[in-house]
């Protein structure tokens, strides 16, 4: 990542000054496209080709997941999850991908992808981070709920909106403390507040997301929706991103968010959303009820 080439007195910066000085040099980034964009993980993105082909074979699909022991685990245990279980366990990788079939197997490659994003060692972008993917799958899950309700939108789109919608905030916290070391040292024991921190990555975060669906080669309606999905767009109802910011309210209200707690304006938001959606009450409490089930399903 490249932090533009700032020299700072470490005697005499303020936090407050540092926190100017490392959203400048963090803005020019996101502004002018020069920070290193995350590659999508080889057993997914190779797999991701395969299920684009309408003849697809499943052997060939569970051949290359089980390349990747890890990715192998998870799979099993969404498959024997409850919410795709049938009276039958399955153990093998290949019963696995037959009884997921290529759309759900789609969501569970890009939750690998995008989980070996959020998961970060670093306690600094751990806490900018803490509860994203709890998040994160409600959102997507809520997304596809109340696409599906809706006439002309896609399903599978707005699932991957949903749970990438957030995705430029592990990005950012990185390029926060490499820009954060590069102009103090490694050594300063003083660094910006979280709360800072948590500002710039809020205002960055829908470009880099944009980014991030550009370089993994998503739909653009899937790109359209992280970009736009801050506020409800009344002159296009049926735009996606709207479907996203109502289901990242809903997520939110519904307890499944650690930075936006359930309030009145929460649910007054899910209210303005579903009436310019056209969704009844019953939709929405519908979709709400499915999610812990649906939730705990994916969290494993």
């Amino acid at each position: 990542m490249i932090v533009g080439q700032i020299k700072l007195s470490q005697a005499k910066i303020s936090l407050d000054e540092l926190a100017v000085h490392v959203e400048k040099a963090i803005l020019e980034q996101v502004a002018t496209a020069r920070f290193d964009l995350p590659a999508m993980p080889r057993v997914a993105g190779r797999a991701f080709a395969l299920l684009r082909k309408p003849d697809f074979d499943i052997g060939e699909v569970a051949d290359l997941i089980e390349t990747d022991p890890m990715v192998a685990a998870r799979l099993v245990h969404l498959a024997n999850s409850v919410a795709y279980a049938t009276v039958a366990k399955v153990d093998s990788v290949r019963a696995c991908v037959a009884r997921l079939g290529a759309r759900e197997l789609t969501f569970f490659l890009m939750e690998i992808a995008a989980r070996q994003l959020i998961d970060c060692n670093n306690p600094r972008i751990a806490r900018i981070c803490d509860g994203l993917w709890e998040h994160s799958l409600s959102v997507a899950i809520l997304s596809r709920d109340l696409a599906g309700a809706l006439r002309g939108l896609d399903g599978e789109a707005a699932y991957l909106a949903g749970l990438l919608h957030d995705i430029g905030r592990p990005i950012l916290a990185g390029m926060l403390l490499d820009a954060e070391t590069r102009l103090l040292g490694k050594r300063v024991e003083r660094w910006i507040l979280p709360s800072k921190w948590l500002e710039i990555v809020l205002r960055c975060e829908r470009r880099v997301g944009l980014a991030v669906a550009g370089a993994w080669n998503l739909p653009t309606s899937v790109g359209d929706a992280i970009e736009a999905c801050d506020q409800f767009e009344p002159a296009r109802p049926s735009r996606l991103a709207n479907v996203v910011w109502l289901a990242n309210a809903l997520a939110a209200a519904t307890g499944h968010d650690v930075i936006c707690k359930p309030s009145k304006q929460l649910t007054a938001l899910v209210a303005e959303g579903a009436a310019l959606l056209g969704l009844d009450e019953d939709v929405i409490s519908a979709a709400a009820a499915a999610l812990p089930a649906l939730l705990a399903a994916r969290m494993g």
